[in-house]
């Protein structure tokens, strides 16, 4: 089993492989505000400081985002200079009808429409080569066959997740070794952040990171905290292009 060490190696190496050979192109990094997300910003964000390249463009947050989040991210993005960003709500032109309720019987419906057929959209709309995504092997079953690297169809881009091997302890570690600052509904008890209409506590509440480290490793389930009958369809969402 590789060591995290060796897995950060791993993650800056193949970031830094994919973004010296697309410098030409357009890359663009998919930024939730949840963990696994800011982790690999901050790898990304440190090799392009570090070898002076190209920036991708940030699609950030999710189609129907919590206010602490977007106040969260915009603190983050400022943070890390990162000016090219656009907020994945503001791109929603007509959605009057969601609501908890209707989201509660249209989880299919609604992941299709507002997070995959927007995301392809997304991608189109400025012929993005690689697109760059923080899931993990061990976060979902249905995301263990990824791998670090796959060409997607439609439409046609490079789909890199530099956190493939990472687990959920490596993730925190790496938090907490360098003092990242996390999205505040962790330490209400979140433990999987997405959009409001699917996510819920799943964890006492929390001071700081360590103590949320402290629990992970006792050994949780994180997604326990997202809507159970949407992690059920995961595999129909996955084979339409759902990360």
């Amino acid at each position: 089993m590789k060591t995290l060490d060796k897995k950060l190696a791993l993650s800056r190496f193949l970031i830094y492989g994919v973004l010296a050979a697309k410098k030409d192109t357009r890359t663009l990094v998919f930024f939730s505000g949840g963990k696994d997300s800011l982790v690999m910003t901050d790898i990304i964000c440190t090799v392009v400081d570090e070898e002076n390249l190209r920036c991708p463009d940030f699609v950030v947050g999710d189609p129907f985002p919590f206010d602490e989040t977007v106040k969260y991210i915009e603190r983050i993005m400022d943070d890390y200079g990162v000016k090219n960003y656009t907020f994945w709500h503001e791109l929603i032109k007509d959605a009057d009808e969601v609501n908890e309720e209707w989201v509660s019987k249209n989880r299919f419906e609604c992941c299709k429409r507002y997070k995959i057929d927007m995301m392809k959209d997304i991608i189109r709309s400025k012929d993005y080569e690689v697109v760059f995504v923080g899931i993990r092997a061990d976060e979902h079953p249905s995301r263990s066959g990824a791998g670090y690297i796959r060409i997607e169809q439609d439409p046609v881009h490079v789909r890199v997740h530099p956190l493939f091997e990472w687990t959920l302890r490596d993730v925190w570690e790496y938090i907490v070794a360098n003092k990242l600052e996390v999205n505040p509904l962790y330490y209400r008890g979140y433990m999987s952040i997405g959009c409001r209409y699917c996510t819920f506590k799943n964890a006492p509440e929390f001071n700081d990171v360590t103590e949320i480290f402290d629990y992970v490793v006792r050994g949780i389930n994180e997604r326990s905290g997202r809507a159970q009958d949407k992690e059920e369809i995961m595999d129909r969402l996955r084979a339409l292009g759902y990360f």
